[in-house]
């Protein structure tokens, strides 16, 4: 029987020789775009097994607050200065918490992500405005981490295997939908002066009638 793949439980340098061997195959069969994609996503779960738990909080948070950004800007339309503005920092999407909603509100990822991704959110908070030493397995963040629930795992895994799977599956979601975005056709400029005239047109008719 083959041995169950568990990558989860492997220690750094087999975890490393694994992504390692999946980005080989991976240029080797896949169009340069996705590969590119591969390649991003490996890297991510290399840097998240080699932080600790405060960095991986706060890297995996940038992480998806980033992707979250490219979704929603690949799925409106071709203006790049209004685009730019609003995800400015003064901007209606300048803030992480702005790109969840709007994520959702446009149909763009679904309510358990929706609700995860705020979690991550809150997380990431609790890290970066506690000084004191706060781990996955503090109190309320533990909470907060088994609440997760975009991952395969049972209760029974640390706190921070589940907060690492379900960032790992989020991003591999948005990854996902990325691949299938389309920017949508801007609608022609409303034709005023046509509209003036049709209606200008009417009420000529109308009078015409009651003489």
């Amino acid at each position: 029987m083959k041995e169950k793949l568990d990558s989860e439980n492997m220690n750094t340098e087999q975890l490393k020789k694994l992504m390692d061997s999946t980005l080989k195959v991976a240029k080797k069969v896949l169009p340069e775009k996705e590969f590119k994609r591969i390649q991003e996503f490996i890297d991510f779960r290399k840097m998240f097994s080699q932080e600790s738990d405060r960095g991986s909080a706060l890297m995996s948070a940038a992480f998806i607050d980033d992707k979250l950004g490219q979704l929603i800007e690949s799925n409106m339309v071709d203006n790049k200065k209004a685009r730019e503005s609003i995800f400015d920092n003064s901007g209606a999407l300048g803030t992480f918490s702005g790109k969840i909603t709007i994520a959702y509100l446009m149909g763009l990822i679904p309510k358990k992500i929706h609700d995860d991704i705020q979690l991550i959110r809150k997380i990431r908070n609790d890290f970066a405005h506690n000084a004191s030493h706060v781990t996955f397995e503090t109190g309320h963040i533990a909470s907060r981490c088994r609440a997760l629930k975009t991952h395969t795992w049972t209760k029974k895994e640390t706190t921070r295997t589940i907060f690492g799977s379900t960032s790992t599956s989020i991003l591999s979601y948005i990854n996902g939908r990325l691949k299938d975005s389309k920017r949508p056709v801007c609608e022609n400029d409303y034709d005023i002066e046509t509209m003036t005239d049709i209606i200008k047109k009417a009420y000529e008719s109308m009078s015409d009638k009651k003489v």
